[in-house]
């Protein structure tokens, strides 16, 4: 029996062995995906100078290395290098591990998000629920090593292997990097506080978690004590846009208005259109889509971004008072499309800090082989010709955020709005 069992282990062991083997990208599939990439892009991508890269030369550097690769990891490794050398964020490929993880709408977290103050890696939010909310972390705290290297010597480190025509774009990557990991797999913080040298060591474990998809996880509004209304929401999306024009309502005899847009990512342009729209009683131009060919790429025949971007009309019912928009290096894609649009009409003052100078646009995605890629396919200008992509929004009141700030929720640009807002009335 003994021998059976060990026979039957030693053969559970080989079709294991097997199947791990099998399941491993086999080398005409490596070079299928890696021509289908590089091809994609060739014939898609916005610009036909590519960000000033000679796009054939790549083909030449990458694929003798790809043909090379031994493990998937390190093809997959290869690809997404390839991708990155366009220096443009919104052009992307996704392994089929991170297309899966995607379909579980899980992220890999240790509970805490970093950011730059005063040149210091700091705490800007804690999850709650998290080793890291019970280990009594907290917004402000000082990141001074991360498993026991100098958070600076990490940062140098990173940012020049990460591509992009936008330093903004660089430094908010490089910090998201910070604290990655695979999960389950534990990190090392040494912390100090502001006014505190003295270091605490805190260990935290990557955790899985799900992916706040609903409206009401990223929309935020209430009436200040000033009578100034606060608007705060971290994606354009359709649930969004519908919980904004209720909030929008309910503030509309306010003095004047916040859009708080310093962790906006983006989102669609549909959205971000008709948000746009609630401020407006004539037509305005928000800016034009540039396209390598002149002509809008389609869907199903259906173009999802109009040559021109117009919103309001004489129909609308528009919300009248003063707006301030809040932006950050965080501000990105649709929100910079919303915020210079408003503050080229005259229609809001930009508070805060230069936005993420990333927007240019996609139309759907191309699946290979399991993995996904995403091509931009349009840039924009303003109705003034200025180009957003690489340069973002500059603010007209600049709003640094410092350590204090960020221990105190990040009111030091909330309350510079606010202040604006009411003398305005005066």
């Amino acid at each position: 029996m003994k021998k059976i069992s060990k026979a039957l282990s030693s053969f559970l062991l080989l079709l294991f062995v097997a199947v791990a083997v099998s399941a491993q990208t086999s080398a005409p599939d490596k070079i299928e995906i890696f021509d289908m990439v590089w091809n994609t892009i060739n014939k898609k991508y916005y610009d036909s100078h590519f960000n000033g890269v000679d796009w054939s030369k790549m083909r030449e550097v990458y694929q003798p290395r790809v043909e090379a690769a031994k493990s998937d990891d390190e093809f997959y490794r290869l690809v997404k290098r390839m991708v990155s050398e366009l220096g443009d964020i919104h052009t992307s490929f996704r392994t089929p591990r991170e297309v899966e993880a995607g379909k579980r709408n899980v992220t890999i977290s240790v509970g805490v998000r970093l950011g730059e103050a005063e040149g210091k890696a700091v705490i800007f939010g804690v999850e709650p629920d998290t080793e890291a909310a019970r280990a009594g972390l907290r917004a402000g705290m000082i990141v001074n090593k991360i498993d026991g290297r100098e958070t600076t010597e990490i940062l140098a480190e990173k940012r020049p292997a990460i591509k992009s025509s936008s330093a903004n774009a660089v430094n908010r990557k490089a910090f998201a990097q910070l604290l990655s990991g695979a999960e389950n797999t534990s990190v090392l913080l040494s912390l100090s506080e502001p006014n505190d040298s003295a270091a605490r060591e805190v260990m935290l474990v990557r955790r899985a978690k799900n992916s706040p998809k609903e409206a009401e996880t990223l929309f935020s509004s209430r009436r200040l004590p000033s009578d100034v209304g606060y608007i705060r929401f971290d994606e354009f999306d359709f649930k969004v846009l519908k919980t904004f024009k209720k909030s929008l309502t309910e503030l509309k005899d306010t003095k004047g208005l916040i859009i708080d847009l310093r962790f906006n990512s983006g989102g669609y342009h549909y959205a971000m259109s008709e948000m746009a729209a609630l401020f407006f009683s004539e037509k305005v131009s928000f800016g034009k889509t540039i396209t390598r060919t002149g002509k809008i790429p389609k869907i199903l025949g259906i173009s999802l971004v109009p040559k021109e971007t117009f919103v309001g009309d004489e129909d609308t019912e528009r919300y009248a008072a003063p707006v301030v928009i809040l932006t950050s290096n965080y501000s990105a894609s649709a929100a910079e499309h919303f915020a210079a649009g408003m503050q080229e009409s005259g229609r809001a003052t930009i508070v805060g800090g230069r936005s993420c100078g990333c927007m240019l646009g996609i139309m759907g995605k191309t699946k290979i082989k399991g993995g996904e890629l995403y091509v931009s396919q349009f840039d924009f200008v303003t109705a003034l010709g200025k180009r957003i992509e690489q340069v973002g929004v500059l603010p007209d009141v600049t709003v640094v955020p410092t350590v204090a700030d960020a221990q105190a929720g990040f009111t030091k640009a909330i309350n510079e709005a606010e202040n604006l807002l009411i003398s305005n009335q005066k």
